[in-house]
């Protein structure tokens, strides 16, 4: 039963290494970020609750995902910030909006709207692994113990 485990480690080192340079950018270049989500098609006060809640959200995420008793939560988090940006990213493909800005730093800034759907996509699904396969861990561990 050991696969699952090395599989779900490299899931977790994977996911770490989207989430940690991700947030860090942000709070690092924080005027940027604000601007980068001003210019996006949110009332203002929308834009306010993303300009804080994502940053702190992301590193929460981090944390829960380093910390092992609540590692399943930040599997959890993990698939709820992909949800989101994979759902951003789908609405601007399908042209909901007008004109929309890609608001992303570091090396998705380079890709083009279908590629970073396809980076989110693959990203969403690593998230929705891991949270299986820590869950199917975890209860191995339980059973092993009895």
């Amino acid at each position: 039963m050991k696969k699952p485990l090395y599989i779900l480690q490299g899931i977790t080192i994977l996911l770490l290494i989207l989430w940690i340079p991700t947030s860090l950018n942000k709070l690092l270049d924080f005027e940027s970020f604000k601007q980068d989500i001003n210019k996006q098609p949110f009332n203002i006060i929308l834009a306010k609750v993303i300009i804080y809640s994502i940053p702190l959200l992301e590193i929460l995420t981090v944390i829960l995902i380093v910390i092992p008793k609540y590692r399943r939560l930040g599997f959890i988090s993990s698939t709820f910030l992909m949800s989101i940006f994979t759902l951003y990213i789908a609405s601007a493909l399908l042209y909901v909006w007008d004109k929309l800005p890609c608001g992303c730093g570091l090396i998705l800034s380079q890709l083009n709207w279908q590629e970073h759907l396809w980076f989110n996509l693959t990203f969403l699904l690593l998230s929705i692994a891991a949270w299986y396969l820590e869950t199917v861990v975890n209860k191995n561990r339980i059973s092993d113990k009895s």
